[in-house]
C-alpha cells in the first residue's frame, strides 16, 4: 500500500488504520483527499490496480443477506397493488419481527407474512434471489450485471 501513497508518508499510518478498522471511506475522505489533487488520486488508484485482489466468495456471502432485499419485498407488494408508503411500512414491520426473532426476512413463513398482508403469496420466495434483484436494476447507475460490466470496462480504460 505504501507505494501507492508515495511522498505522502505521513498519511500511511492513518490509511493503514482506516483499512484495519474497515473504514474504507475514511481512506479517501480523511487521509488521501486533503493531500492529493484529483490526478494524484488517480495515479494512486492506478498504482494499486495490479495488486488488487477481489474476494468474490466474501462479496457473495455478504450480498446473500436476505434482509438486503427489503426494498424488493416492498416493490413486490407495490406490484400487487399496495401503495408504496404502505408497502414500506409493512416491510418495516416484517424487518422488525425478523430482528426481534433473530431471523431473516426469507425465513418468515408465508402464513406469518399473510398475517401482515394478504397480498403475499407463494411467489414471494422469488424476491429473495439477489441475482434476480440485481438483474432487474437496469436504470443508469443501477447495479445490473450489464451496467457493472460497462463501468468496469470504462474504468479499466481510464485507470490502467
Amino acid at each position: 500500500m505504501s507505494h501507492a501513497f508515495g511522498a505522502h508518508s505521513q498519511y500511511k499510518i492513518h490509511a493503514s488504520k482506516a483499512v484495519q478498522y474497515k473504514q474504507g471511506n475514511a481512506i479517501l475522505h480523511d487521509v488521501m483527499m486533503p493531500a492529493m489533487d484529483g490526478m494524484a488520486l488517480i495515479r494512486a488508484v492506478r498504482a494499486m490496480m495490479p495488486e488488487l485482489k477481489i474476494n468474490t466468495a466474501r462479496m457473495e456471502a455478504a450480498a446473500a443477506d436476505p434482509n438486503l432485499l427489503a426494498t424488493d419485498l416492498a416493490e413486490y407488494l407495490v406490484k400487487k397493488g399496495m401503495p408504496f408508503r404502505e408497502a414500506h411500512e409493512t416491510v418495516g414491520q416484517l424487518v422488525r419481527q425478523a430482528v426481534e426473532a433473530n431471523t431473516t426476512l426469507n425465513r418468515i413463513s408465508l402464513e406469518n407474512l399473510r398475517k401482515v398482508s394478504l397480498l403475499f403469496d407463494v411467489d414471494v420466495t422469488n424476491v429473495f434471489d439477489v441475482r434476480r434483484s440485481l438483474a432487474a436494476r437496469r436504470a443508469t447507475g443501477a447495479p445490473s450485471p450489464e451496467n457493472i460490466a460497462t463501468q468496469i470496462e470504462e474504468w479499466r480504460r481510464k485507470l490502467v
